[in-house]
């Protein structure tokens, strides 16, 4: 038993027996990533990374924003 359905059996929503699963499936255009909008990914995701440890040790650290050079180039190729 997966430990969402056991939280759902120990909260009495569900008795464990049967699992109802509902799922839609959408037809979309696959969107074949670039070298450019992967470094803009992981630029994006360091950034909001960083910006958490700042908020929690903002006397330590100093967060500048100089992601817009790797939102640029992103753009630039997808543009």
């Amino acid at each position: 038993m997966t430990l969402v359905v056991q939280a759902a059996v120990d909260v009495g929503l569900e008795d464990g027996q049967t699992l109802r699963v509902d799922s839609t499936v959408v037809q979309t255009d696959i969107h074949h990533p670039t070298d450019n909008t992967l470094l803009w990914d992981v630029v994006r995701v360091i950034t909001r990374l960083i910006g958490c440890l700042a908020e929690a040790f903002s006397s330590i650290f100093r967060v500048s924003q100089s992601h817009a050079a790797a939102r640029r180039r992103m753009q630039k190729s997808t543009g």
